[in-house]
């Protein structure tokens, strides 16, 4: 969900839960009957985002330099590295050598690999990645920002139903619960691989249906996380992504790394 109009800052977001997260093993095993959902921050990598950005295609790094805000190509480097990462463990090989693919509705697969499937979400300063053993999964965060106008939005994505829902509790309430709705709706588009191509308020409301079932994933009081698959009794693992030992060897100051990576090997800023 885009927040136009708003300054975004590479600021790390306090008290994330999943600080408290394991870090993730480097060769984690994957069973048919589990799900592990691995979180990393943004601003926590930008000590180390230019030795991450190596690991990035050549496609990749010329869509990063696409982006006109720069937060959101440092999310997009960030994102991507981690997701290269993550998969580098369970298929054992070179982040850089990860045959990541995207078929015709966006979706990112795996070229060659029947499994695993997984789905990377991020908002704010908070990135997800889900890996499934137990079938297609969607994953989708939200940071929960004052300026978003609910009122306006439910009107587009949700439900008759859904709307006297949301109407139905207290106003301090109801950017939280639309957002649940929002990231359950796409977080199962998202498992389908439509993307948002089919409108959310198409979709019948959360609970009547088993064919995607989703799940809240506790992130915190800034954020809402949202996880569909396709597949009930599954057993869940999260774990904290912090890059391999290698990665750990600043290259750029905190402070110059988002200009710096700009100007590096980004490009300058589109006009």
């Amino acid at each position: 969900m885009g927040h136009r109009g708003e300054r975004r800052s590479l600021t790390s977001t306090p008290n994330l839960p999943i600080e408290g997260w394991g870090v993730g093993p480097p060769s984690p095993r994957l069973p048919l009957n589990e799900v592990h959902v691995w979180g990393t921050t943004v601003a926590s990598k930008l000590d180390v985002l230019s030795r991450l950005a190596t690991t990035l295609s050549g496609e990749e790094r010329a869509r990063a330099g696409r982006f006109r805000d720069q937060h959101a190509r440092v999310t997009f480097v960030v994102g991507r590295a981690a997701l290269r990462s993550i998969l580098a463990r369970y298929l054992g090989r070179d982040p850089a050598r990860v045959p990541l693919a995207r078929a015709r509705g966006g979706k990112p697969f795996l070229s060659g690999h029947a499994a695993p499937q997984f789905n990377l979400a991020h908002s704010g300063d908070l990135v997800l990645c889900a890996v499934s053993g137990v079938g297609e999964v969607g994953i989708d965060v939200e940071h929960v920002r004052r300026s978003l106008d609910v009122e306006l939005l439910i009107r587009h994505v949700l439900s008759e139903q859904e709307q006297h829902q949301v109407a139905s509790v207290p106003a301090a309430d109801r950017a939280r619960v639309f957002l649940r709705y929002w990231t359950g709706k796409e977080a199962i588009l998202k498992a389908s691989g439509a993307g948002l191509s089919l409108p959310l308020d198409a979709l019948e409301p959360l609970g009547s249906t088993d064919r995607s079932p989703v799940s809240d994933l506790p992130v915190g009081p800034d954020y809402v996380a949202s996880l569909a698959i396709g597949s009930t009794g599954f057993a869940l693992q999260r774990w904290r992504w912090e890059p391999e030992p290698r990665m750990h060897r600043p290259t750029l100051a905190r402070d110059d790394a988002p200009t710096a990576l700009a100007s590096e090997w980004l490009g300058p800023e589109p006009t």
